[in-house]
């Protein structure tokens, strides 16, 4: 078999039986298939038949099968002979894949995975895969791990006992699946049969029905033409409960009035095709929601193709605004083949889209037989011409901007060095004119990239798997590192590691027998090389699951300095933070019980779309949070968004979307707060302004108008260019009463260099009659910025390492005002190490002697040394979730400056954060099932506050309200300061609600107004004092 780049795979067959024994792959693999590994068949295997798998290095030895085996990759195949039939016409039995490492539980770790056990626990195994039938149906697969030479030592009992079934299957009697269940998840979908078909029209004939329900009682129908199997209809119908239409039988959402609108009791996908079209591809698909039997909304797409059964157009409903629009915008595609030849390949030739068009070239090299196979690319190049260029800032207007990947071959392209595989990419250069280049190992595996400048070394065996990579492979040793990786035959990750200054940095992995990643470990070592003092050896994470379903997730959290190991969680040393994770019967998420010990609950809808969710502060429900609730148009899209609570007294905020019939956003009316809930004396707007989005035919906001609904106070264009980029932002200057100023709008602009699709050239920002221009500037060769320079002449430029691209200075030249505008340099130099992380800053600033600041690391990128330039250094210990937990400077005491205890579970709900300063003083913060700050404790206090007693020396005391805002802070003194907000979360008073009842100080600022206007900008403000009797 050939490729369409004259890559052959070569298929070697028996004379006799003409059955496959060998396969030659282009990478140097060769695939041997022996049919009778043993004959006769011992340990109980009689009546079956055998094929193993298994491949060898071709490069390393030409005489096969005495080439070089690949270890562990051999797979094999037993079949069931029944009754009189042939070799291997019998039912398949069981399937052996290639080795695999796992790890287990471990019930005598408090059921955790243990990777630091005396003996490995890393099992090597290979998955087997056990059919079992009923009926000569297969109605159950299992698996189970398998020790031992493949088919050599096993019988044919061993290992049944420990196969666990995965997947349950039942039969109606005309053959037809009725059921299949995961039986490790307890869950599945049933099916049933010969319904009649609601589409009649548009048909070639009688369309059959299926229907599959899930364990929720969801249902999808199929509608499709038996002789051909095409689906002509598909509707998605949630059963019609809290669970799969949530919104209709949420009783709280009738006193919320008419934008809580109910999700669609059902979504029908009709797709229609052409019949004189052989591509079996449909030319329109219908989106169609339904509330009963009535249509609430509606969506299609058209497909067309060329005469080759090519994709030639989109037809999509049209986004735009503007007026006049047309209903629908396109997208055309067009192709080309290599000229003179019948039989090259269609390729694009041309995207055409609504602001552009794409245009493919390519340089032809003739294929190996060139009669039968035509030509095929060595070089394609993507360009679009035309695209526009900010005029505010240079007189061109137009550029071309192109992509070009040339192709490797023998001999193309001349630098190239190809491996024996042809058509991967040798020299890619991007938009920005950066040329990256490609080269390959014998195999045709990736060896080098070279981009720009910057080179990077992989290393790989015959099978693919990577086993070292080498980043700044041709800079300085010192910005070089060597990174070792060990990989499984699935391509599963087991191992990654390298030094930096002398620091090991390492991650380990282990999965489980379901292939799930079950352990990530980190090795712990402080920027000395060595482990921390008491500390574990590695910090790790781990992942609990059942079948392919996490269940439990397990972060580690203790500080560094201490051992791994029991406590596990609950407790105020635990070893781990806990997540909980439970799903619905269809699957889908339905609560996370946190770290914390709060709970969130997940609702969503038939559909899969989410409606809202609410967190729970403890196991008995004792608070509770209500999150935004989502309403849904007809395909399922977000129109109304509610948050606040039903009752009198409760914020009820609305943000509602209006979409247009291509379903794009075009007005947003922002939330407003009920007049009810305004402080006193209050004359400001509580919100509820009204945002227009004019759009293009693309999608993207031109205009953005807001407002009240009658007069405009923010006006923004955009204009882009055809890559999606913004070149031009105005906003236009109104005055308060919603007047334009003339002549005074803020405008910035961005200028892009010719033939580059993501460097500046110029970026301007002008307001009124002032102009600020800065000029950019790009290595060629690299792509990477040299300078800025604004266009009064200050300029910061930029040097790096060699062949890398770490920073190795910053030069601010300035202009000096006071000394005749003279340039003054100011530099910065960065000694870094290979992983680019700042080691020593030198502050220079305008003379040769250097500030020097210097950083270690940990192996978790932590700083956690640090010298000042007075050579007066500082420690850090973090945790391994990176939060501080001590803090050293060092001198002559060796007491800690700050020491730091999280009490991530301090109660069902509750976390906490214990501060101690140098003296041993303690701040104590507490946090709700939120995770917001709700009580501190300051030095020298002896009490923490509670809701029921919140004034305690020296302390504080904080409350929310249901949308989580702070509304009332209390003090020590007995001061109680009460919050207001409009309805985006803004400040619109404070207020000191018994003041006249404290000191006197606190009666001169005993409230704050600040009145804002529909778009938050602040009008005016006021403080108030007040006298002895309060007023």
């Amino acid at each position: 078999m050939t490729d369409p780049f004259d890559n052959v795979i070569d298929y070697h067959y028996d004379s006799v039986t003409s059955r496959l024994v060998k396969i030659e792959y282009p990478s140097g693999i060769d695939e041997l298939w022996d049919w009778d590994p043993q004959n006769p068949a011992p340990n109980g295997w009689a009546g079956h038949s055998f094929i193993r798998v298994s491949y060898y290095d071709r490069l390393a030895s030409v005489d096969l099968p005495s080439g070089t085996l690949l270890s562990g990759t051999k797979w094999g195949m037993v079949f069931e002979n029944v009754g009189s039939s042939t070799h291997f016409h019998g039912r398949i039995k069981r399937i052996y894949k290639p080795e695999t490492r796992y790890v287990e539980p471990d019930s005598s770790f408090g059921g955790f995975y243990d990777l630091d056990a005396s003996q490995d626990p890393v099992q090597i195994a290979r998955p087997m895969f056990d059919f079992g039938y009923t009926d000569s149906r297969i109605s159950s697969l299992k698996e189970a791990r398998f020790w031992g030479d493949l088919l050599d030592d096993i019988s044919i009992s061993d290992p049944a006992t420990s196969l666990e079934e995965y997947l349950a299957i039942t039969y109606w009697p005309n053959g037809r699946v009725k059921s299949h269940i995961h039986t490790q998840l307890g869950r599945g979908c049933t099916y049933a049969y010969g319904q009649v078909a609601t589409r009649v029209t548009d048909v070639p004939g009688t369309l059959s029905r299926t229907t599959r329900t899930d364990s929720d009682g969801h249902q999808v129908h199929f509608e499709f033409y038996p002789p051909t199997g095409r689906v002509y209809r598909t509707e998605i119908e949630p059963v019609d409960n809290a669970d799969g239409r949530p919104r209709s039988h949420d009783a709280e959402n009738a006193s919320l009035g008419a934008n809580a609108v109910d999700e669609p009791s059902l979504i029908r996908i009709d797709k229609y095709f052409d019949a004189t079209c052989v591509c079996a591809r449909p030319t329109k698909i219908v989106w169609t929601g339904f509330d009963g039997a009535s249509v609430i909304d509606q969506r299609q797409i058209e497909y067309a193709y060329n005469p080759d059964r090519l994709l030639w157009k989109v037809i999509e409903p049209n986004p735009s605004t503007a007026s006049g629009a047309p209903s629908t915008v396109e997208t055309v595609y067009t192709y080309v083949s290599a000229p003179s030849t019948n039989w090259s390949a269609k390729l694009i030739e041309s995207v055409t889209t609504p602001d552009g068009v794409f245009e493919y070239d390519y340089v032809w090299r003739n294929r190996a037989n060139l009669t039968l196979h035509g030509k095929m690319p060595e070089q394609i190049s993507r360009s679009i011409d035309g695209v526009r260029l900010q005029t505010d800032l240079g007189s061109t207007s137009t550029t071309k901007v192109e992509w070009t990947a040339h192709l490797g071959f023998a001999g193309y392209p001349a630098n190239h060095v190809p491996g024996i595989t042809n058509g991967k990419s040798a020299i890619v250069v991007d938009g920005d004119g950066v040329t990256t280049q490609f080269s390959y190992d014998p195999y045709g595996r990736l060896d080098t990239v070279k981009a720009g400048d910057v080179t990077t070394d992989v290393n790989s065996d015959a099978w693919g798997r990577v086993s070292q990579v080498e980043i700044n492979s041709t800079a300085a040793s010192s910005l070089s590192a060597v990174i070792a990786i060990e990989q499984g035959l699935y391509g599963e990750t087991f191992s990654a590691s390298t030094t930096v200054d002398g620091v090991p940095i390492a991650t380990q992995m282990a999965y489980d027998r379901w292939g799930n990643l079950v352990v990530v470990r980190k090795k712990n070592k402080s920027s000395t090389g060595q482990t921390p003092t008491n500390g574990r050896e590695w910090a790790e994470d781990q992942f609990h699951y059942q079948w392919h379903e996490i269940q439990e997730a397990y972060t580690d959290r203790r500080p560094l300095d201490q051992p791994r190991g029991a406590p596990f969680v609950d407790s105020p040393i635990a070893w781990f933070l806990k997540t909980e994770y439970e799903y619905a019967l269809n699957g889908r998420l339905k609560s996370i019980r946190h770290p914390n010990g709060a709970k969130t609950t997940y609702v969503i809808d038939g559909f899969g779309s989410f409606y809202t969710a609410k967190t729970a502060s403890d196991p008995e429900d004792s608070e509770q949070f209500q999150h935004a609730k989502v309403f849904v148009n007809g395909l399922l899209e977000p129109v109304a968004y509610f948050e606040g609570a039903a009752g009198s007294g409760n914020p009820k905020l609305w943000t509602l979307l209006h979409r247009n019939a291509a379903g794009a956003v075009t007005i947003v009316t922002e939330p407003a707060m009920q007049s009810g809930l305004a402080p006193a004396g209050y004359s400001g707007s509580l919100g509820g302004a009204i945002r227009q989005l004019e759009l293009d035919e693309l999608g993207r906001v031109v205009e953005e108008l807001v407002g009240d609904g009658t007069t405009t106070f923010v006006d923004v264009e955009r204009t882009y260019d055809q890559l999606g980029r913004l070149m031009r932002e105005e906003q236009h200057a109104i005055r308060a009463n919603g007047t334009p100023i003339s002549g005074e709008s803020a405008i910035r602009a961005w200028r892009y260099a010719a033939g580059r699709e993501s460097q500046l050239e110029f970026v301007r920002r002008k307001a009124g009659s002032g102009n600020d221009t800065e000029t950019y500037s790009y290595d060629s060769t690299s792509g990477r910025l040299t300078y800025v320079e604004d266009d009064v002449g200050n300029r910061t430029t930029f040097e790096y390492h060699a062949l890398t691209d770490h920073v190795k200075a910053v030069t601010r030249r300035l202009k000096d005002g006071q000394n005749g505008n003279q340039n003054v340099d100011y530099r910065s130099e960065y000694l870094v190490d290979a992983l680019g992380r700042v080691k020593e800053v030198h502050e220079k600033g305008t003379t040769s002697t250097a500030l020097v600041h210097a950083f270690a690391y940990n192996s978790f990128g932590h700083t956690d040394h640090y010298t000042d330039p007075l050579q007066k250094s500082q420690t850090f210990l973090t945790d391994a979730l990176g939060r501080l937990a001590r803090h050293v400077r060092l001198g002559s005491s060796t007491n800690p400056t700050t020491l730091t205890v999280h009490d991530d579970y301090l109660s069902a709900g509750w976390s906490g954060v214990r501060r101690y300063d140098g003296r041993g003083h303690a701040t104590e913060t507490h946090f709700d099932y939120l995770g917001r700050p709700v009580a501190q404790r300051l030095p020298g206090s002896t009490t923490m506050p509670t809701s029921g007693s919140p004034h305690q020396a020296h302390a504080y005391f904080a409350k929310y309200d249901v949308l989580s805002r702070l509304s009332e802070l209390y003090d020590g003194d007995g001061g109680r300061t009460r919050f207001w907000y409009d309805s985006a979360g803004r400040l619109i008073a404070r207020e000191s609600t018994n003041a006249h009842q404290l000191n006197a100080i606190s009666n001169y600022n005993a409230r704050d107004l600040i009145n804002r206007d529909v778009v938050g900008r602040s009008v005016n403000s006021a403080s108030f004092a007040v006298d002895g009797s309060g007023a």
